[in-house]
């Protein structure tokens, strides 16, 4: 069996390189997010209890008044 010749083992390093390098990223994006949404949950419904929104009901979206108003 021939040897590989040195441009194929550089060009096999490099893509596995690369899909190493992109699933990487791609763990640190998702971290990154989950944790992003997770504090931002938290924050925010703080925020909404505490003053002011006045829909009541404590729910995400419209209240039946501003569906009206539109």
């Amino acid at each position: 069996m021939a040897s590989p010749s040195s441009s194929s083992v550089i060009s096999i390093f490099l893509l596995v390189a690369g899909v190493a390098l992109m699933l990487v990223v791609h763990i640190i994006v998702v971290l990154w997010a989950l944790r992003r949404g997770l504090g931002g949950r938290g924050s925010r419904g703080e925020e909404e209890g505490n003053g002011g929104g006045g829909g009541g009901g404590g729910g995400k979206g419209l209240s039946a008044d501003e569906l009206a108003a539109l």
